[in-house]
């Protein structure tokens, strides 16, 4: 009789396990969890790479595994701007700034589904090829870039001068509208595209004479630059200035800080802080000021970064009105670590604060004066809002 007790235990035992392993969902409690279901020990990431390659039923690349680790404990973090390059995409976004790389002429920032064009250079392959700004590239040569950083999804644009690349665009339903349109290709030729980093005109508006100084980018010469067009427009008579900042993704910390100091004698710029980094403040550059005429900075949805900095410094220091749509949110700053197998580490380490405690992460820089460039007419609206909203200076 025991015998026979002991043989059905087995047996109920055996079918609980079985239906347990086709229902995994299946609660399983008190002891019988202890016969079919022990917990699993908690094993280390390593110990769990070893046992795949050893116990998996098919060979598995070694690299692959670790990049897959890697990359699966950034996206872990949730944080857009966090990302792991593989040795490849290391290698290709080191090529992609080395200057002997070429593009397709056009600034761009993150997008959720993969990059968004901010700015379309005239003469560009881009521009010849009908690129506008607000189309989201969501592929590059037929592979999705969604999700990826624009540093990698930028390397994979940019090549030899002469060579192709095809992207995919969708374009927004309407200006300034979250909804996509049909995707479409475009297949451009990669060439080298001469951008200057600051470009100065003289506009007259009602007795006024406006100093229009464009900034492409926050790049290493960014502060030099703007200062050198300043001067020039001095020259000329210049009593007022905008500052256009429009699809500026940003740059240096050192250049936002450059750039501000040109128009802020004193004070603070911008501050940094981090779980593990203590606050950091950066003041104006004595003596680097060139002007206190009445001064507009022009933002748009491209604005970001360092472009943010510049823009919030002037308007919470109360020297700068901002004129455009509230920019991209881009608060918060990344330290790439080089990893031994080649790779990469981009990982957000800090945020910046702003004059008065302000902080610009996702909700961006509201502008005091709310205008948007109609991208369907030769007219620039925007840029006649900032001539608008000086002469509201006396």
């Amino acid at each position: 009789m025991r015998v026979t007790i002991v043989i059905l235990a087995l047996v109920a035992a055996l079918a609980a396990g079985v239906y347990v392993g086709a229902n995994p969902n299946t609660p399983v409690v008190g002891v019988l969890k202890d016969v079919i279901a022990p917990d699993k020990t908690e094993i280390s990431s390593e110990q769990a790479k070893q046992l795949i390659e050893n116990e998996f039923y098919r060979k598995v690349d070694g690299e692959k595994l670790t990049d897959g680790e890697l990359s699966g404990m950034v996206k872990s973090l949730k944080d857009p701007y966090s990302h792991y390059f593989n040795p490849d995409q290391n290698k290709a976004f080191a090529q992609s700034i080395s200057g002997k790389y070429s593009g397709v002429g056009m600034a761009v920032n993150q997008h959720d589904k993969g990059l968004l064009v901010t700015f379309v250079y005239d003469g560009s392959p881009a521009k010849q090829a009908g690129i506008r700004r607000e189309d989201v590239i969501t592929a590059v040569d037929g592979k999705s870039i969604a999700g990826q950083s624009s540093d990698a999804s930028v390397a994979r644009i940019k090549g030899p001068e002469g060579t192709y690349v095809t992207l995919t665009a969708r374009r927004p339903k309407r200006q300034g509208g979250e909804a996509l349109g049909a995707e479409r290709d475009y297949r451009l030729q990669r060439k080298q595209i001469e951008i200057p980093v600051a470009l100065g005109k003289l506009y007259k508006r009602d007795g006024r004479k406006i100093g229009v100084v464009m900034l492409a980018g926050f790049t290493e010469t960014a502060g030099v630059a703007v200062a050198r067009e300043i001067e020039k427009l001095e020259k000329r008579g210049a009593d007022s200035y905008v500052l256009d900042l429009r699809g500026n993704g940003g740059g240096r910390l050192d250049q936002a800080v450059a750039v501000s100091s040109l128009f802020l004698s004193d004070g603070m710029i911008v501050a940094t802080d981090g779980r593990s980094r203590r606050r950091t403040q950066y003041d104006a550059i004595k003596d680097a000021v060139l002007t206190a005429d009445p001064l507009v900075v022009l933002v748009d949805k491209g604005s970001a970064s360092a472009s943010e900095i510049t823009a919030g410094a002037l308007k919470f220091r109360d020297r700068a009105l901002v004129v455009g749509v509230n920019t991209f949110g881009k608060g918060v700053f990344q330290e790439v670590t080089e990893l031994e197998n080649g790779g990469a580490i981009s990982l957000t380490v800090g945020r910046y604060v702003l004059p008065g405690n302000h902080y610009i992460t996702k909700r961006g820089l509201t502008p005091d004066l709310k205008a948007e460039d109609d991208i369907d007419t030769r007219a620039d609206e925007a840029l006649d809002a900032s001539f608008e909203a000086l002469a509201e200076f006396k």
